[in-house]
């Protein structure tokens, strides 16, 4: 029933969106290439934009902090918007299919909900080593296996000790600080800055343009997601204004394939790697955390 009603999904996607935006939209929110051509998956990995195809943390996180906003703005107290939101975070998973990177990604999202549910900041360092604990007590073969798992943690923990680093030799500098953009510039280095090795490892290549390619496109995420989840309903329930309701969905998917496709063109975009020595990976992680 669940892989029915997740096909019936993808189905209002397609009917409301052209191709390739649909095939891009759908792993936006259910995870998965399915349906992409193999020169668009190629671009993206070349851009370094390849995790936004996936059930992440980051998506999750921003789709809970939203129900909760939005429950609490009609007027329900934090526990019972709390309660909601989980049981709606718990469905969106679940209509994913459970695989490693939603489980993952829906452990972050409840953090993040319980945090406001408390009234607090979400503690992510704390969030960090609870979920991985959790999932490594469910299956430690993840910490050897699993290049999603690896890379989800090795970002974040990026972000949370390399970023601050890379912010204070940025204003030590005296570098212009424009609002934004060069937050999103050193947080997509601090997070490549762990993940360069298990990149290099797993896929033979590294994207040099990546932290260009991530300030020009992550900022579309959160507001694509809702953008779809809105449009699914309303498409349901008025299938001929389908196009109408996805319509803004299409112009951001529509821009991020055409900057991907640029991008990935300009020379020296990436790098092939046609081997690498897992001690090299050790020598690399021994320097960075010294």
């Amino acid at each position: 029933k669940i892989f029915a009603l997740k096909e019936k999904i993808a189905g209002i996607i397609d009917a409301g969106m052209s191709e390739p935006e649909a095939s891009l939209a759908r792993p936006i929110v259910f995870g998965g290439q399915r349906g992409l051509e193999q020169n668009i998956r190629d671009n993206f990995q070349k851009t370094g934009l390849t995790h936004i195809m996936a059930v992440s943390g980051f998506n999750v996180s921003i789709l809970a902090a939203v129900v909760m906003a939005v429950l609490l703005g009609l007027g329900l107290s934090r526990r019972y918007a709390f309660y909601a939101a989980v049981a709606l975070l718990a469905g969106y998973i679940i209509l994913v299919g459970l695989p490693a990177s939603a489980m993952r990604a829906g452990l972050m999202g409840f953090l993040v909900l319980w945090a406001l549910k408390l009234g607090r900041l979400n503690k992510i360092t704390n969030s960090l080593v609870l979920t991985a604990a959790i999932l490594l007590l469910i299956n430690p073969k993840l910490l050897r296996d699993d290049a999603g798992f690896q890379l989800s943690f090795l970002a974040l923990a990026g972000l949370v000790y390399v970023y601050p680093i890379l912010e204070a030799v940025w204003q030590k500098i005296k570098l212009p600080k424009f609002k934004g953009v060069s937050d999103g510039l050193l947080i997509t280095l601090a997070a490549q800055v762990f993940t360069l090795p298990i990149l290099a490892y797993n896929f033979s290549r590294i994207s040099l343009i990546a932290p260009l390619a991530n300030l020009a496109v992550l900022w579309t995420l959160p507001i694509l997601t809702v953008l779809i989840l809105i449009g699914i309903p309303l498409s349901a329930l008025l299938p001929g204004l389908s196009f109408v309701f996805f319509l803004p969905s299409l112009i951001l998917t529509k821009y991020i394939l055409a900057a991907v496709k640029y991008l990935a063109a300009l020379p020296f975009s990436y790098v092939e790697v046609d081997y690498l020595w897992p001690g090299w990976a050790a020598v690399y992680y021994f320097m960075v955390i010294f």
